[in-house]
């Protein structure tokens, strides 16, 4: 079963006897877990091993009372096949939620309860971003700083989302407004992946003055030179493929995704053609060198980003 699939049972009213949930998104995957406990009208237990109540899933005893059971990591039930035809053949009014971290997707577990498994990958940026919009009202541009902040995690977006609604509502304003100043404040920690969209935003703009002090943040977070290299030339190429594209429909023809062909399109007049495939070239033959041992690390981006706005400047 996947999460569309459970989400439209879930619309429909219609209540399986047995789930197996896991996955990365634990935040979402608690969610379905409150939802299935709404939606049943049970109240809710926790069990360490399904084997204590196996005997009552055998009954269909009504005046007992029934549960929305959970159950967590139970790795006996994954490898007793008797236990699962119990738990399938379920005569009592118990629903049973099994969570792991994990399942392995060649295992006999998997291949046999296929359709009772749901797993919650990690969400999109652009999945993300639509939710918290929808649910924060906050802007596209802060929704996406915050993302970037929080490194894509969405129980970090949530609680400071949380955060942000709390401040807002003591200053009797919104969170877009508030946004601003919960930042100057650090109220919401920054991490690595929030200054190396700032870093990649300079690179493409050709900010050669801001772009020296994101480099600087990254050196001090203890980001690999290499990393870096490749997102510099990930975004030049991908700029290059937009730039050069004559095609309305950009991503189709170049194969990025649309939000970041729409974003491209915003540099087009930054680099002129023969200056982005020259600091591509640049770019590879540093990367060459540094795997190589030929260039020395401390220096590699200093020296490709001199060499690309040289050329961009004075070329």
């Amino acid at each position: 079963m996947n999460l569309f699939e459970l989400k439209q049972k879930l619309k429909n009213n219609e209540l399986d006897k047995f789930y197996v949930f896991y996955g990365e998104e634990y935040i979402v995957l608690e969610t379905y877990v409150d939802k299935i406990v709404k939606a049943s009208g049970l109240s809710r237990k926790s069990l360490y091993s399904v084997t204590d109540i196996s005997s009552s899933l055998r009954a269909t005893n009504i005046f007992d009372s029934s549960y929305v059971y959970v159950i967590r990591e139970d790795r006996n039930f994954m490898v007793n096949p008797n236990l699962w035809d119990i738990v399938k053949n379920n005569n009592s009014k118990h629903i049973l939620i099994f969570i792991y971290s994990n399942i392995d997707k060649r295992s006999k577990f998997y291949s046999s309860n296929e359709d009772y498994i749901v797993e919650f990958i990690k969400l999109s940026p652009e999945v993300i971003l639509k939710h918290i919009m929808n649910d924060y009202q906050i802007s596209s541009e802060y929704g996406i700083k915050i993302i970037n902040r929080c490194d894509n995690d969405y129980g970090k977006i949530l609680l400071n989302l949380k955060k942000l609604k709390i401040l807002a509502m003591i200053n009797n304003t919104t969170i877009n407004e508030i946004y601003p100043e919960a930042i100057k404040e650090n109220l919401i920690p920054i991490s690595n992946t929030d200054i190396l969209s700032d870093f990649s935003e300079c690179i493409l703009d050709a900010d050669i003055n801001n772009v020296w002090l994101f480099l600087k943040l990254l050196r001090n977070n203890n980001e690999a030179s290499i990393k870096l290299l490749g997102i510099i030339y990930n975004n030049l190429r991908s700029l290059m493929l937009v730039q050069a594209c004559s095609s309305k429909n950009i991503s189709q023809k170049t194969g990025l995704d649309d939000w970041l062909a729409k974003k491209l399109l915003n540099y087009t007049n930054v680099y002129d053609i023969s200056t982005l495939v020259k600091s591509l070239s640049f770019l590879r033959e540093s990367e060459v060198g540094l795997k190589s041992g030929k260039i020395d690390e401390d220096m590699v981006l200093e020296n490709c980003l001199v060499n690309i706005y040289f050329e961009h400047f004075f070329g």
